[in-house]
């Protein structure tokens, strides 16, 4: 483990994508004894992948951000590439294009079938990335005790369909 720990969160947008991480951050990593720092990327995913590519793969992905945005550069002063133990990126679907592994492996028409049974049941469908890494770093422990707590929380309410 480096001397400083930080963990970087890559993401595509400017403006939701950080009070997300900061919300994720203050409920599941208070405690935690590294530091999550969000860097936008500042461009889609194919276009960090391009980048990347050029270069054979052998460029830092977080030198490559700091290069691509003056912002980062600043935010990232004294902070090198060795002071990051683990990174994340979070990029939204593109269904504009074409990347077929993809579609084979994933298959957005299925997603768009629960998505329409969850609308025609009248509740939201959201599909994003956080739950999915937040179920993978901490594993199944953390969802039986969100379940087991909200299952409380329907109770306290109320809510809970007793049929």
């Amino acid at each position: 483990m480096a001397a400083k720990d930080y963990k970087a969160f890559i993401i595509e947008g400017e403006a939701r994508e950080p009070l997300i991480i900061n919300n994720i951050s203050k409920v599941f990593f208070a405690h935690a004894k590294f530091k999550i720092i969000t860097l936008p990327a500042g461009q889609n995913i194919y276009m960090l992948w391009k980048k990347l590519k050029e270069d054979n793969f052998e460029t830092d992905i977080i030198e490559v951000l700091r290069e691509n945005n003056k912002d980062l550069e600043e935010q990232l002063d004294g902070i090198g590439r060795d002071d990051f133990s683990e990174v994340y990126l979070f990029f939204d679907y593109d269904g504009h294009q074409d990347y077929i592994q993809y579609t084979e492996s994933i298959n957005p028409g299925e997603i768009r079938k629960m998505e329409a049974c969850e609308i025609q049941k009248n509740r939201v469908f959201v599909l994003s990335a956080f739950p999915e890494f937040l179920l993978d770093y901490f594993g199944i422990k953390l969802w039986k005790k969100c379940v087991r707590h909200m299952n409380n929380q329907l109770e306290k309410w109320g809510c809970r369909n007793k049929g």
